[in-house]
């Protein structure tokens, strides 16, 4: 059963953006049995790769 601190601290890193730490942040999701959350971190590993997410991740204006 996966951890309810995993969704917790995932959405702490993205709502506090701390883009920095994406890279763990993934790491820990695919740890667990988090089928949604592992198809949502795809899409940012290829932004990652990209070099998008960090920067969005940390953006603070809208």
């Amino acid at each position: 059963m996966p951890s309810p601190g995993t969704y917790a601290r995932f959405g702490q890193m993205l709502t506090q953006l701390q883009g920095d730490q994406l890279p763990q942040g993934i790491k820990a999701v695919r740890a667990e049995d988090l089928p949604r959350l592992h198809a949502f971190v795809n899409g940012l590993e290829r932004e990652l790769a990209a070099d998008q997410c960090i920067a969005g991740v940390r953006r603070r204006e809208l």
